[in-house]
């Protein structure tokens, strides 16, 4: 039966009506918050998230992923194709087919296009789903591992000790209450060894290495009190099996509407292979340093800007000074007493091509000691490069050489008196070394040869070719028998230089032994054309004169037999 409602009936319909109305109001109120709530949590993330449709079209990004890649806000990557910010946009095939078979992707690395052009490097965390309109979607975080990259090369190229940091090291995203209770925990925390749900409710300070409680506890409290959301902290966490973890962490408040603090959202890196390898670099630190110590040259790291940033003990002995005294000095202060870089004072700085053509260069340069005292120094300098291949740094490697340069010009002076003496004697010298064989001339052997400088005395044929044929066989059994046997000879030879000239040579040979047996031969070689000329002159001048003394006696003998012979015919004829 139907019928008009009564007033109350219709009084209690709209009491009813508004009761739904108001629980509406208050569900859509809660929903939006809820939406707030999550919105907040994906805007204040550290961790670069995004959405895509099937086709790249970006549907959603936080702020974190726009300040990556460049943009002022989220709003201004909606829409655009996420394929143009790959340095190589068959990346996004690749990705989306293995996507396509697994759903699930972590750690893949590819390189990104910033807005500006420039480029980073970033771990991709990513999964395939479809939504409730039945579309397929991508969604995941980006870490940005470019300083990961340019470290893993650093130390790939300098100390050749280190591996390649690892390719998992996946971020930990916790949320706790403003006491630091567990309230959300990511799946990444697995790395952990606890079952995830038992570590709700937890205190994140209960898992931290005694050791470093109580600096962790303080800089917890610090970061309440001051809200420092770009503090970053280092730790040891244990794992399940009593094991522990380094940890990097990084803290940001999530907010209510009114702004005020309510949770905190940690977002932790794994470092432990980090803090390995920092470890295996201090060691390669002191390795270095007690290399560096145990050289005996002087050992000098110099920069672009002349500053000395590294020195060896052996250098500050040289130089009387502490290491305090050195380092951030320039080189032109230390090793020439000079205000300023040393081509200003129209002196050649080595270092300076090194810098410019990343060639190491070995050059002998003048040092002055703390004394005043002028040193000569034979300086290695080796240029230091980055990762680019850019020279950043010299090492110069100085040996103090003033006494054999000294002594090298006494022996240069010895040479030049010994060749003036050989060449006012017409005498030169030579050396034959048994064990290898070779055979050195003085200048003045050359000269007598009528050769060149780079004529080889070693050249057996030619050697003695120099002697007259019939001669040829007595130089070289004398030879042979000094070097073999240890027997001296001294030889008066005939000789043509290289010129066609004919000379006597006297040569000599006086074997040295060690032990019994020939090593070196030594002796000279004297041009004595002269002295034969003069003892043929007098040869033919004593013949002459015996031939004068003849004919002169022959003359006393006609004359005395003339007279006789004049004497008997003056009696004959009375």
């Amino acid at each position: 039966m139907t019928g008009k409602p009564t007033y109350e009936e219709l009084e209690h319909l709209v009491r009813d009506l508004e009761r739904a109305g108001s629980e509406c109001r208050q569900a859509l109120e809660a929903s939006l918050k809820i939406e707030k709530h999550l919105r907040s949590l994906f805007d204040g993330i550290p961790l670069a998230l995004y959405r895509t449709a099937e086709d790249g079209r970006v549907l959603e990004a936080n702020q974190a992923l726009a300040e990556m890649l460049g943009f002022p806000d989220p709003q201004s990557l909606l829409f655009q194709d996420s394929a143009r910010f790959l340095v190589r946009p068959e990346e996004q095939i690749k990705q989306r087919s293995i996507l396509n078979r697994e759903d699930v992707l972590h750690g893949y690395e590819v390189q990104l296009r910033r807005r500006d052009g420039s480029t980073l490097w970033v771990k991709d965390s990513s999964r395939r789903y479809c939504g409730h309109d039945g579309q397929v979607y991508y969604e995941g975080s980006l870490e940005d591992i470019t300083e990961r990259k340019h470290a893993e090369q650093a130390l790939k190229e300098k100390t050749k000790l280190l591996q390649l940091i690892s390719d998992n090291m996946f971020d930990l995203v916790a949320l706790t209450d403003m006491e630091g209770n567990f309230k959300f925990v990511g799946a990444s925390h697995k790395i952990l060894g606890y079952d995830l749900d038992s570590l709700l409710g937890r205190n994140v300070l209960e898992f931290v290495h005694a050791e470093d409680f109580p600096a962790v506890s303080a800089a917890f409290q610090d970061f309440l009190s001051k809200c420092d959301k770009n503090r970053k902290v280092e730790y040891r966490y244990r794992c399940a099996d009593g094991s522990y973890l380094w940890f990097e962490t990084v803290g940001v408040f999530i907010r209510d509407a009114g702004g005020s603090p309510e949770e905190v959202l940690f977002n932790t890196r794994d470092v432990t292979q980090r803090k390995k390898y920092e470890e295996t670099l201090e060691k390669s630190e002191r390795f270095y340093r007690s290399v560096l110590s145990s050289i005996h040259e002087d050992i000098y790291v110099i920069d672009g800007n002349y500053q000395i940033t590294d020195i060896n003990k052996t250098a500050l002995k040289t130089l009387g000074m502490v290491r305090e005294e050195v380092i951030g000095s320039c080189c032109y202060e230390i090793s020439h007493n000079l205000s300023s870089p040393c081509h200003e004072h129209g002196q050649k700085c080595p270092f300076i091509s090194v810098f410019e053509n990343g060639k190491p260069l070995n050059v002998h340069h003048l040092h002055i000691r703390s004394d005043g005292a002028i040193a000569h120094v034979d300086i290695l300098i080796s240029p230091l490069k980055d990762e680019l291949g850019n020279t950043t740094h010299v090492v110069e490697a100085i040996r103090d050489v003033t006494d054999l340069f000294e002594s090298r010009e006494a022996l240069l002076q010895s040479e030049r008196l010994l060749n003036d003496i050989q060449n006012a004697s017409i005498t030169g010298g030579w050396e034959y070394d048994v064990s290898t064989r070779q055979l050195k001339w003085t200048r003045e052997t050359y000269r007598i040869h009528g050769a060149a400088e780079d004529f080889d005395p070693n050249d057996t044929t030619r050697n003695i070719s120099f002697y007259s044929e019939e001669d040829q066989p007595i130089i070289k059994k004398a030879f042979d028998a000094a070097v073999q046997e240890g027997r001296p000879y001294d030889l008066e030879l005939k000789f043509r230089a290289a010129d066609g000239t004919k000379k006597w040579v006297r040569t000599m040979g006086k074997p040295l032994l060690e032990d019994g047996k020939v090593v070196r031969v030594v002796g000279n070689i004297m041009d004595i054309t002269g002295r034969k000329k003069m003892e043929e002159e007098k040869s033919s001048l004593e013949d002459q004169l015996r031939q004068a003394q003849k004919v002169e006696a022959i003359g006393q003998l006609a004359g005395g037999v003339a007279h006789d012979f004049n004497n008997a015919l003056t009696i004959i004829m009375g």
